[in-house]
Order: C-alpha cells, then structure tokens, then sequence
C-alpha cells in the first residue's frame, strides 16, 4: 500500500551477469569439480531510483517496459490543480512514460470526468501504443469509439465533508496512440452495480483483453462462457479488437465474491487469467 501524502518512488533494478555467461563461455572445471558445482547466480543492482513527483499525491499501480526501456506507469493522482485554478478534491487517472535512464518525463497525460478516475492495469503493443484500465464513476468520462459510451452505474454524488455517497462506478478500457496525447478509443464497461478492471494483456496486433471484478447482474455479456452472475461479485473477462470493438465478454465465479485479479495473452492469442474466490460449500462452478 502506498501513503498517498508521499511522493511515488520508482526505481529500477539490473542483473549483474557474469561476462561469461553473457557471452556463453564455458568456464573449465577441475579434476575434483563436476557438473553439478553451481554457477554463480546474477547479482542485482539498482540503476536508478526517483520519485514520480508530479503532484505529491501521484500513486501509481502498474507498470510495463517499452521495447526502448521506456518506463510506463499507470495509476491516480489526487487533488491535482485545474488549469483554471479552481480548486479540486478528486482523483484522476494518469498515463506517465519515463526515458530508458529515468531522468526524462517524457509525456504525462490523464484521463478524467467530474467523478473519479484510477488507472489499475496497462500494457503496450508492438507499435508503443498504451492499453489502460480501471474504474470511475463519473457519467461524463470523455468516450472515444466507445463500445460502451454511457456510464451504467447509479448517478456519482460527492459529499464534501465525508466521500462518495452514490456511484461505485463502472470499469473502464482506454487505448493511447504512441504519441502519448491522443486517445483512440476510451470506453465504459459494466453493469448497474459497482464493476473494476484490474489487468489488461495485448496481442503485437492490439488486441486486448481485461479481466477485473463485477457485481452487477446486468453486467455486458457477448458469446459468453457464463452469462449468469454467480454470486456476490465475479471475474470478468472481455476482449477488444484493436479498434476497441467488444468481441467476446464473460463471467466467471460462483455463489460467492470472485475477482480477475490478472490476465495474460500467448503468441496464439489465447487469454490466461488468474484471480481470487470465496468458496462457498464448494460452490464454485469453474469451466471446463
């Protein structure tokens, strides 16, 4: 858990091999050693470590490395200020890429609507192109080639003094071109209840697929493997074509809380997904 009131730290950290083994030397044994005398294993050793101070209250979940060694990092800010100095009491997603040496932000851009926005998983095609999802709870998040363009959820009310009385939000996929401004498509994805994407994984093509957590009923199905909600809460798993077209969406849990907690692609395309569940008398249903 990071302190939201402490700057985020990134740091990065090398394998030290020795010479021999990256060159793939041999190195000669003696008459009493045999095959079986371990090599030395990689020493690590940190490159560099920063913090990502944009604004002190930037808390950052997930990462992924470019073919560059670029550094891309996804997460929320809080209380960032508007450009019009009105003050400002929310939270935002943001997109950050840092030089392969860290010393450079190299582009920095948000996603954001009158609620709430965090960015929980991302990932990065062949192109550079930036794969993001997560939850909001705002009804007026910014579509783009949406194939879900309005917000499912109860209507977000934000009380001054306390927090959140309505909205728990829907999830949200969104796809960033390389430049790092421009937005190809961002879409709502979920139900009348509360709903999160929390991993995304893509094809070199850009194909995406998102698993997350959704207790709604209602929650957008197509060609699913389960249809019905199971429980309390279930994983979901959803598929993209690279344009943002809803393929193939599905539930997965049983009659208690399930989550998708990753998600994975092979070179084949196929969809691996991991997560958590509440056995209930042995209720879960699985598939086969």
């Amino acid at each position: 858990m990071i302190n939201p009131r402490l700057p985020a730290l990134v740091a990065r950290l090398l394998l030290l091999i020795p010479a021999a083994l990256m060159l793939g030397v041999a190195t000669p044994l003696s008459a009493d050693e045999d095959a079986g005398v371990p090599i030395q294993p990689p020493s690590p050793a940190l490159e560099y470590s920063l913090f990502l101070s944009e604004y002190p209250e930037m808390n950052p979940y997930a990462l992924a490395v470019g073919a560059d060694f670029s550094l891309y990092i996804a997460g929320e800010v809080e209380n960032r200020p508007r450009p019009d100095g009105a003050p400002f009491t929310g939270i935002d997603a943001f997109v950050a890429r840092l030089s392969p040496d860290g010393r450079r932000m190299l582009s920095l851009t948000y996603l954001v609507g009158s609620g709430d926005e965090s960015a929980y998983g991302i990932a990065l095609d062949r192109r550079g192109a930036v794969y993001i999802t997560g939850r909001t709870n705002s009804n007026d998040l910014p579509t783009v080639a949406a194939a879900q363009p309005t917000y499912a959820d109860a209507p977000f009310i934000r009380d001054q003094t306390t927090a959140f009385t309505e909205g728990d939000g829907d999830a949200f996929v969104a796809k960033l071109d390389p430049d790092g401004h421009t937005w190809r498509y961002v879409t709502y994805l979920g139900g009348s209840a509360s709903d999160a994407g929390l991993a995304i994984a893509v094809t070199d093509a850009g194909g995406a697929a998102v698993s997350g957590t959704t207790f709604s009923t209602d929650f957008p199905v197509r060609s699913p493997l389960q249809p019905a909600h199971g429980g309390t809460s279930d994983a979901f798993i959803a598929q993209f074509s690279p344009a943002g077209q809803l393929l193939t969406s599905t539930l997965l849990g049983g009659t208690a809380a399930d989550s998708g907690s990753d998600v994975a692609r092979d070179a084949n395309g196929a969809i691996y997904v991991t997560g958590m569940y509440a056995m209930e008398a042995g209720k879960f249903t699985g598939l086969s």
